[in-house]
């Protein structure tokens, strides 16, 4: 079940497009913990991680690409850093991140710079609390519709084409684009 909704959900990440993806599961953190950890220790190693967090009535579960998160701009740190995550390092950052979850009973909304959403979009987001964004795709914009529309193209056809590969049978694993 995970897997599957892994390659759905998440192909922009495991091709490198974004560096991070994330959706909520309907079941206890205790249900799918194995799963996931046993899915990103295989695709650790291909720069992959798979982190699950207890949320409200279901579970989040988090795929991200460690060294796509330490190429996030100077300016997104520092937007973070004010935003009181602790921006040392990529690790701490991760961490940072997971203790602004477990803090909240909702997804703290810069968590958009986690998943590669652009900086004015996220800001915009929050400024404005989620109302009148210029146009709404795989995430609310509230900066360049074009660059927008250009990535949510991407994304729309890499959740297409690793769909249609897993379902032929090629396995997760074989999925991950190395960056």
């Amino acid at each position: 079940m995970v897997e599957k909704r892994i390659v759905e959900q998440c192909a922009p990440t495991l091709a490198g497009i974004k560096c991070g993806s994330l959706f909520r599961v309907g079941c206890p953190y205790s249900e799918i913990a194995f799963e996931t950890k046993r899915l990103s220790d295989i695709l650790n190693p291909r720069g992959v991680t798979i982190t699950c967090f207890e949320m409200g009535c279901g579970t989040i579960v988090y795929t991200h690409r460690t060294n796509l998160i330490e190429r996030i701009d100077t300016e997104s740190i520092d937007y973070l850093s004010k935003r009181g995550y602790d921006v040392k390092d990529t690790s701490t950052l991760l961490s940072s991140l997971k203790e602004m979850i477990g803090k909240n009973d909702c997804l703290p909304h810069e968590i958009g710079i986690f998943l590669g959403y652009p900086l004015d979009d996220v800001k915009g987001f929050i400024d404005n609390n989620g109302r009148c964004p210029k146009c709404i795709g795989c995430w609310k914009v509230y900066g360049s519709e074009t660059v927008a529309h250009r990535m949510f193209s991407k994304i729309h056809k890499c959740k297409e084409v690793y769909s249609r590969h897993y379902s032929s049978g090629t396995p997760l694993s074989r999925l991950v684009v190395n960056v």
